[in-house]
């Protein structure tokens, strides 16, 4: 059974808020220093970040976007012969969560970094998104194949698929960063054939990720009009998930 993102968060925050307690029936701290509670600690932290572990808006959104998916499999997959169809996702706030990370860092003062994001990684706590299994399971079930196309570093890759498959994440193919961020190469061996002697040429119905990088064509960050694709592909071929904590579109500039 996989934990919830508000399940995680409630006992990091009430854990944290029992040391604290503790310590104050012992000691009375400064005027100047603020005691840290959950309710002031949701304050002080980011709004974005509050909303993805907290919000059910935040869940509800994602898991409708998987339901709605799995709804239109049998329509996708028609005129396709089992095996020679599938999809293609992103992993990290796609398929699993590190929302924990970014709230243990913004604890601790720390900004991201290669060396602490690895060892979030290899620590396998990334918890599963709502509607993820059940979505991939029905194309499984269906005769679809799953391919994972993630930034995260091959140094990471062995505990990243634990991590999938502990959190019951059914995929048949799991392709890291080799050498740059850009997806497009991975993405187009996927397509081809060329991913994996044992993983054919693949019909891709459907994309999904969190970011515009994560979709099979150029975009500019601040636009959807780009080349090779169309705006109205979200949604059709394309399925965004909310991801309001980071992204390259953190350096645009507002209008």
């Amino acid at each position: 059974m996989t934990r919830s993102i508000h399940t995680l968060l409630t006992r990091a925050v009430g854990s944290l808020g029992l040391v604290l307690l503790g310590a104050c029936a012992t000691t009375t701290p400064p005027s100047s220093v603020s005691v840290l509670t959950p309710a002031n600690e949701s304050k002080s932290m980011p709004t974005a970040v509050v909303w993805v572990a907290t919000a059910p808006e935040y869940l509800g959104s994602v898991h409708q976007t998987y339901w709605t998916a799995q709804q239109r499999l049998d329509e996708l997959r028609r005129g396709h012969e089992a095996g020679n169809w599938g999809v293609v996702l992103d992993i990290d706030e796609t398929v699993l969560s590190n929302v924990q990370y970014e709230i243990e860092s913004l604890r601790l003062g720390r900004t991201f970094d290669d060396v602490s994001w690895n060892e979030w990684c290899r620590r396998q706590e990334a918890t599963v998104l709502p509607g993820v299994i059940p979505f991939l399971e029905r194309v499984r079930s269906l005769g679809g194949r799953i391919a994972l196309v993630t930034n995260r570093q091959a140094m990471v890759e062995e505990a990243t698929r634990a991590n999938l498959v502990a959190e019951g994440v059914p995929f048949d193919i799991l392709l890291t960063k080799v050498s740059e961020s850009d997806k497009s190469a991975r993405l187009e061996a996927v397509r081809s054939g060329t991913a994996h002697p044992d993983f054919g040429p693949l019909e891709v119905v459907l994309y999904f990720g969190d970011q515009v990088g994560d979709f099979p064509w150029p975009i500019e960050d601040t636009t959807l009009a780009g080349t090779g694709g169309e705006p109205h592909d979200f949604g059709e071929r394309f399925l965004l998930l909310p991801n309001p904590i980071y992204g390259k579109w953190q350096r645009n500039t507002l209008p």
